[in-house]
């Protein structure tokens, strides 16, 4: 999602003084939600101008607190369309993070097979 630079910088603030109150480094931080040091200091000077829920969803999640007062009501668990899918593709995603390089190569054999059988 695109955000202003009025909002990215608000967000910025928040994401930074939750980190320095959990006294964490940018690289403890960036380890904990995993992602790069520099996605973190994108986010904590506001120059990431496009900003994904489920990275803001680890964040809110490691700092304890939710991820409508974090991004500042850019993103609202609540307010998230939901079709049925919302909630199994997060799951999905946090059970795809815990995984190692050779267990995902199975799972992406395992997504192809299911795209050869639709057509798709």
């Amino acid at each position: 999602m695109q955000i202003t630079a009025q909002t990215a910088k608000t967000i910025a603030d928040k994401i930074l003084r939750h980190r320095e109150k959990e006294g964490l480094t940018q690289q403890q931080m960036a380890a904990l939600v995993r992602c790069s040091q520099s996605t973190i200091v994108r986010l904590e000077t506001g120059s990431q101008r496009s900003i994904l829920y489920s990275l803001c969803r680890k964040i809110s999640v490691a700092m304890d607190t939710t991820i409508e007062e974090l991004t500042d009501g850019v993103f609202k668990d609540r307010d998230l369309p939901d079709d049925g899918r919302t909630e199994i593709l997060y799951k999905i995603h946090e059970a795809l993070d815990g995984m190692e390089r050779g267990e995902l190569y199975g799972v992406e054999a395992y997504v192809n097979k299911v795209i050869a059988r639709r057509g798709a």
